[in-house]
């Protein structure tokens, strides 16, 4: 559905969905019941994992691409909010004037990205609605972004401390011989 709004636009999409609201109520919980199925999918791969290193740098990799996703619908949000203004105060009408769906959408994302990380860009709020989109999103990636970050941290000094574990250990065992005159 996402795809969709971008291919077709948004206002053609829009009255696709008042016209047949029950077809859109469908293709939505089809992709809930997705989301279910491919973390059902993904517990499963993490599980089947044997070694405890590629486990986290799945988990790191997956939390990455939770991340990715999560800003993707902040940027379809933020374009529907800049494209709806029929004013030409809005950042859509100022900055997208005669340009591409894929350097709008990348616009968008671009944006969204800077909402999640210490970041800055030329494109801001101009409308009252477009401020109240930045604010919550800004939130919400406070709370997000500290958590993913918090995740990863932790995932990361996980792999260390397996890393550095055997190290140790045959550092151990080296001096074990060389203090008791064992050869290898």
């Amino acid at each position: 559905l996402d795809w969709m709004f971008l291919a077709l636009g948004t206002k053609a999409i829009l009255r696709i969905s008042k016209s047949s609201n029950r077809l859109t109520r469908v293709v939505r919980t089809a992709r809930l019941l997705r989301s279910f199925k491919l973390h059902r999918l993904l517990t499963q791969m993490t599980e089947s994992m044997k070694s405890e290193s590629l486990r986290t740098t799945f988990n790191i990799i997956t939390l990455a691409f939770i991340i990715l996703v999560i800003n993707h619908y902040f940027a379809c949000g933020w374009y529907y909010v800049g494209i709806s203004d029929p004013s030409e105060l809005s950042w859509a009408s100022r900055c997208l004037a005669d340009t591409t769906v894929m350097y709008a959408y990348m616009t968008s994302l671009h944006w969204s990205l800077t909402q999640f990380t210490p970041a800055a860009m030329e494109v801001h709020a101009h409308t009252t609605t477009e401020r109240i989109y930045s604010i919550v999103t800004l939130c919400f990636a406070m709370i997000t972004f500290s958590t993913f970050t918090g995740s990863i941290t932790a995932h990361m000094t996980a792999l260390r401390k397996l890393n550095s574990d055997p190290a140790k250990q045959q550092k151990i065992l080296q001096d074990y011989f060389q203090d008791h005159g064992v050869t290898a």
